[in-house]
């Protein structure tokens, strides 16, 4: 015969609890229920023409504290302005000691409007006391929401406590547009363009390369001292200024950088129509990074470690 007392598996930890109620109003009312109840049987008890006793029920009650409700989810940290990051893995390769991480948006805020980091300079530091320098940063390819963080190598037995970011890099997004004439495709420049950005930043477009289906710029950037990242969207007008199609290519988390070539493909549906368009536009957004100091920390002694 089995020994398990199944009633005393199935019952409910609460059933031993003095059940409290859940907000303020669950103690008024029924203390309100009962006042008047009493009140009304008063009143029958004087009898006809007597003056009803008054009565009043008198309730206090105490709101039960608000819930501390966390701005990010369990085991994250502030990285940045609305946004917090937790480690999730640490991985060993021959190469490098590679801490990865996800990152997630303050409770409350939009994570379209979050300006997301893209870089930074961090600290490695073991049980044994014992502090690295990161080598790089490496975005999530196409998400913003994963990155890692890459340091030298160490012995396979050492044990991480914490990651420690002290200089961020954030982008600061600057947008505009240039229009050229347009004849035909295949379509490309003659000479590099030169794209004032803002007073000390200029683009620099050396190829422009625009066919049926596919387009090509290559770009660099002068004057950022961390580097830039660069998007952009190709769009063809006819002459009253009614777009014809765009080229446009699947936005890229990427790392900064002094230069770099964009691919596009023609985005409108097919057969693929250019007759009437007279002005190829190229609208960019130039994402210029800056070095902000910070001395935050993340605990790493529950991150699993791999190779």
């Amino acid at each position: 015969m089995s020994e398990i007392d199944y009633e005393e598996l199935i019952k409910s930890p609460l059933d031993d609890e003095k059940q409290t109620p859940d907000t303020a109003w669950s103690v008024a009312v029924p203390g309100a229920a009962v006042g008047l109840l009493l009140g009304w049987l008063l009143t029958l008890g004087g009898g006809d023409g007597a003056e009803p006793a008054s009565t009043t029920a008198v309730t206090t009650s105490r709101p039960p504290d608000a819930a501390v409700v966390s701005d990010f989810p369990p085991g994250y940290g502030e990285l940045a302005p609305d946004l917090g990051a937790a480690g999730t893995e640490v991985v060993l390769t021959d190469e490098s000691t590679i801490v990865a991480f996800t990152t997630a948006a303050q409770r409350g805020t939009d994570p379209v409007e979050v300006a997301w980091p893209i870089g930074g300079e961090w600290l490695l530091e073991s049980a044994a006391g014992t502090t690295i320098e990161s080598t790089r940063v490496v975005n999530g390819r196409f998400s913003a929401s994963a990155f890692s963080v890459h340091f030298p190598p160490q012995g396979e037995d050492t044990t991480y406590v914490q990651a420690r970011l002290i200089e961020r890099w954030d982008v600061e997004h600057v947008t505009g547009s240039v229009e050229l004439p347009f004849t035909e495709e295949p379509f490309s420049i003659d000479e590099p363009l030169s794209v004032p950005v803002d007073q000390s930043l200029t683009l620099i477009i050396p190829r422009l390369d625009l066919g049926s289906f596919l387009g090509t710029v290559e770009w660099r950037t002068v004057g950022a001292n961390l580097g830039t990242t660069v998007q952009m969207t190709i769009r063809l007008f006819d002459a009253e200024g009614g777009i014809v199609g765009s080229y446009e290519r699947f936005p890229e988390v990427r790392e900064p950088s002094e230069e770099g070539t964009l691919e596009f493909s023609w985005s409108e549906p097919f057969p693929i129509d250019q007759e009437g368009a007279v002005t190829v536009s190229l609208e960019y957004t130039v994402g210029v990074v800056t070095s902000v100091p910070v001395s935050l920390a993340f605990d790493l002694t529950e991150v699993p470690v791999g190779r």
